[in-house]
């Protein structure tokens, strides 16, 4: 079962619109650490970002707390330039 919100997720995902990009195969990745834990935001190219899990001293938690609109926003946007630039 996935975790589905976390009191981090906007801390994440504020931090994430600030960290650099890595292309996959299935959108964008950004990786972030917030309070002790590791978390990981996907860009898929059709729906919105969202944090897929967390590891940390705790072990690996899997999630998907989906990014607001706003927040999908700014990291579509930096998405968007960085694959214009490559």
């Amino acid at each position: 079962m996935s975790i589905t919100e976390d009191a981090n997720s906007d801390k994440v995902f504020a931090l994430a619109a600030t960290r650099p990009i890595t292309l996959t195969n299935l959108g964008g990745r950004i990786e972030v650490s917030v309070g002790g834990y590791t978390y990981t935001v996907e860009i898929p190219d059709t729906h919105r970002a969202f944090i897929t899990g967390r590891y940390g001293w705790g072990g690996t938690e899997l999630m998907h707390i989906n990014a607001t609109l706003g927040q999908d926003r700014i990291l579509r946007s930096r998405y968007a330039s960085m694959r214009a630039t490559r």
